[in-house]
């Protein structure tokens, strides 16, 4: 199941155009099959919260039964390792 959350999203710096994006996936300890639609749900809640405290936004939400894929496109000012650990965040 994949939900996309919005379409394009790009960023200006000067006279520079900007399209960063990264491909983030989250996979449980051991690997086990517990990733159901509240779970993904929460996971898109909280994203989508600590993507706004840090001006990214969240494209796409994938996902599986043992893991969820999140697309976030992110500002040229930030660094790609504060884009990871957003997560932590919330």
């Amino acid at each position: 199941m994949y939900l996309v959350l919005v379409p394009q999203v790009s960023f200006v710096l000067g006279d520079i155009f900007f399209k960063l994006q990264v491909c983030l996936v989250f996979v449980p300890k051991y690997r086990k099959s517990c990733i159901t639609l509240h779970v993904a749900e929460r996971v898109r809640e909280a994203f989508a919260g600590a993507c706004a405290d840090f001006e990214c936004a969240l494209l796409e939400l994938g996902r599986e039964r043992d893991h969820v894929h999140l697309l976030v496109a992110y500002p040229p000012e930030d660094r790609l390792v504060q884009v990871g650990q957003l997560a932590r965040r919330r």
